[in-house]
């Protein structure tokens, strides 16, 4: 009876997620281009270490950053992993300043054996996310006065995966089947100064449905007693996804521009469920951790991904794949744990984390490549007699410069996740 409890308790959490994925979290002017914001599918353990999971095998996580890692799990166990972040984000400019913050899930995920040599894995994680609103004075005509441009994009992008991994000695090799699901709406306005002009509002909505894959493998190798090495790959060849594009433009008095209810707007043309499609790059990725003593942990991952091999139609964003290029990933992380087998106190098993990252995003504007690095602190606060976990991290950092007329993020971001821990298909015993 515990055990459906449980299902039906993982499934209720997982439509909740599903839900709040399909929300906004971002206010980045930069989420104005390609895809918005990328999401990096990091578990609780993975984000207080900087990011790294690439070489990462941890018997009682899920590690979403290599499906090669899922026959780390312990045979027999189930693991149901939730998180979620709050971050605050201070955006510069060389005019003025503005703060925001926003709350978000980060993942859900569903980790289970199938024989000694096989696991499994499922869940839900957000991809990118677009929302800003930016206003710009265009030009100046005789008739009208001044006319503004208004721009404006949400949405999010949503991946769903399932994927498995086999094990052979020290070799596992392992793969996701991911479903890109979501929407990015745009809107673009001309306002002229005269509220007795017209004004004119184009908006276009672009629907992505479709399936890609993932692969990934792992290679373990004792170096002495007390060490043990860890190299894992990652692959996603380039895929293209198919998509549906809406267009609509309609025009109407200024003064109506905040009314939802405009009695003087007239459709000027409206092109329904357009085909399309986008195609992501081919994104390649090396990691490695090395243990010691089955107390220090440190890891290292690199990932590489070329967006000027991609293709986004958006016609709201002009020359946008001039805009994007080849991103590149660094991120590095320890983890110290003083004594997991302590029979005698808390503190010993408390896994404590440090990382950094630094990343060229696939962003180029105004002649200049827009980076982010940032730094990591962490602790996984295991529950007494089990090996159910609480991860708490915090992360700052900051993207972009106040130069070549750019916005500078300062931000920073507190997360937490759920990590629980069971045995399942276990029969009984009597005595």
């Amino acid at each position: 009876m515990r055990k459906i409890y449980n299902l039906f308790t993982s499934l209720f959490l997982l439509s909740l997620t599903i839900n709040s994925l399909g929300q906004t979290n971002t206010s980045s002017p930069y989420s104005r281009y390609g895809l918005g914001d990328l999401s990096s599918s990091m578990s609780g353990f993975s984000r207080g270490m900087g990011g790294t999971g690439i070489g990462l095998r941890m018997p009682s996580q899920i590690n979403f950053l290599n499906p090669a890692a899922y026959t780390s799990q312990d045979t027999l166990s189930f693991i149901f992993d939730v998180g979620l972040s709050g971050n605050k984000t201070n955006y510069q400019t060389s005019s003025g300043s503005m703060l925001k913050k926003e709350a978000s899930f980060t993942h859900l995920g569903f980790g289970f054996p199938i024989t000694k040599w096989m696991a499994a894995s499922f869940g839900a994680q957000p991809y990118s996310s677009v929302g800003y609103k930016i206003k710009s004075l265009a030009n100046s005509f005789p008739d009208v006065g001044s006319v503004y441009y208004r721009n404006e994009g949400t949405g999010d992008l949503n991946r769903y995966f399932l994927g498995t991994a086999i094990k052979y000695k020290n070799l596992s090799i392992g793969i996701n089947a991911y479903y890109m699901l979501g929407t990015l709406s745009y809107k673009n306005y001309n306002i002229p100064e005269d509220v007795n002009s017209y004004a004119f509002e184009t908006s276009h909505n672009f629907v992505v449905k479709d399936v890609y894959f993932g692969i990934g493998a792992q290679y373990l190798i004792d170096l002495n007693d007390h060490t043990i090495l860890t190299l894992g790959a990652t692959f996603e060849p380039k895929s293209g996804l198919k998509a549906t594009q809406t267009k609509l433009q309609t025009q109407f008095l200024a003064s109506e521009i905040e009314n939802p209810f405009r009695s003087t707007e007239d459709t000027l043309f409206n092109t329904k469920d357009k085909s399309g499609h986008i195609t992501l790059p081919s994104k390649f990725g090396l990691g490695a951790s090395v243990i010691f003593n089955k107390k220090l942990t440190v890891a290292f991952d690199y990932s590489i991904q070329n967006w000027t091999k991609s293709e986004i139609p958006f016609e709201v964003q002009s020359n946008t794949n001039a805009m994007l290029t080849k991103s590149n990933s660094f991120n590095f992380g320890v983890q110290y744990v003083p004594n997991y087998m302590a029979i005698r106190g808390y503190f010993p098993h408390i896994n404590y984390r440090l990382g950094g990252h630094y990343q060229d995003t696939y962003l180029s504007l105004n002649g200049q490549k827009v980076k982010d690095y940032g730094l990591s602190i962490g602790v996984g606060l295991p529950f007494k007699g089990s090996k159910n976990m609480i991860h708490i991290n915090y992360e700052f950092g900051q993207r972009g410069t106040l130069d070549h007329n750019l916005v500078l993020e300062k931000y920073n971001v507190i997360s937490i996740s759920l990590s629980l821990y069971d045995f399942w298909f276990v029969k009984p015993k009597f005595d």
